[in-house]
Order: C-alpha cells, then structure tokens, then sequence
C-alpha cells in the first residue's frame, strides 16, 4: 500500500509522460535522420564501381622514372631552402600545391587503411599551418627559426619524395608538370644549368 507521500501527483505524472514522449519523437528523428529515402543501389554501385576504376587508372601505369623523381625531389628541397630566406606568392602556392597532392594521393592510395588517412590528413592540416604562420610571421623570425616553423612541410616533403619513386607518374604527372616547370627556381640554383 503506498503512502500519501511516495505517490506521484498529477503534475509529476503529466511532466513525466510528456518526457516520455519527447524521448521518443527524438528517437524516431534520429532513425529517420539515419535512413537516406530513395537510394538507387544501382546508381550507387555504378558510382562506387567508376571511382575504384579511376583510382586503379590513376595509380596504375608506368612509374615515375628515377631521374623525373630525382628532379622533383631537389626542386622541392631547393624551394623549401628559398623558403627560409624569401617569402613570395610563388612558393606559397608551390607549399600548397604539394600540401593538396600529398592529400590526394593518401586519400586514394590509403582506402583499406582509414588510420593511415586520418595521419595524412594530419600532416597536411599540420604542413598548411605551419606555412600560414611561416608566412605571417616571416619577417619577425630569422632564417633557422623559419627553419623551424616549417619543419612539419619539411617532413611532408620527405614523404612525398619517398611516395614518388612507388607512384606512377599519371598520378602525379601535374605536380611533376609545377616542379619542373619552375623557373625562377632552376636559374636561381646552378644544379639545373647545362
């Protein structure tokens, strides 16, 4: 037998059914926000179907020739050298044209591996600040602190040059397009005169 005190009141009972009935119309949302209406699965797998084939093209294919790899990997290292001393639009685009194929190619070749994009994606995201701060921050640093700053494009410069003697050169045939094309870059430094 309940007491006066333990039995809920009128109030106590409606506020508790309308909670009730608020739980539910939330749950009910999120299964309708979970469920996507008129999905083509054939559609679906058509799409999913073309892009596996357009990254298997793009990855497939003749590999990067060890001089072409060896030319763009000194082009890079040589504009991450100008970077200490010169600050221009030019090797600011340079820094994020790397940035965005070195994101490209990890979201292509890391498919099977969602850790290993999630650390690209790091690096990148990493790389694209420090470049940011190395450009608002350049005339008050000095030439080692630049260094410094820029350590994390460094690193993404490694990797990248490490990825260009496995790759085929249809991935990365633009990037090798803008590294040897650069010609600021091939009269400032003597390794490129004949």
């Amino acid at each position: 037998m309940q007491t006066v005190a333990t039995k809920p009141t009128a109030k106590q009972m409606l506020a508790a059914k309308r909670a009730a009935k608020k739980s539910a119309q939330q749950e009910r949302a999120m299964k309708r926000a979970g469920t996507v209406k008129n999905v083509d699965r054939n559609r679906l797998s058509t799409s999913s179907k073309a892009q596996k084939k357009n990254i298997a093209e793009m990855l497939s294919g003749e590999k990067v020739s060890e001089d072409e790899a060896l030319t763009c990997s000194i082009m890079m290292w040589l504009s991450l050298q100008d970077m200490r001393y010169a600050c221009n639009q030019e090797l600011i685009n340079f820094a994020e044209h790397i940035i965005k194929q070195v994101q490209r190619l990890g979201l292509y070749c890391n498919t099977d591996d969602p850790a290993n994009e999630k650390s690209v994606e790091f690096a990148c995201r990493e790389a694209s600040q420090a470049v940011a701060q190395w450009a608002k921050d350049f005339d008050d640093l000095s030439p080692n602190q630049r260094q410094i700053v820029l350590r994390p494009l460094s690193n993404l410069f490694a990797a990248y040059e490490a990825f260009f003697e496995r790759c085929a050169s249809t991935a990365n045939r633009r990037s090798i397009d803008i590294l040897i094309g650069r010609p600021s870059c091939q009269e400032s430094h003597d390794v490129f005169r004949a």
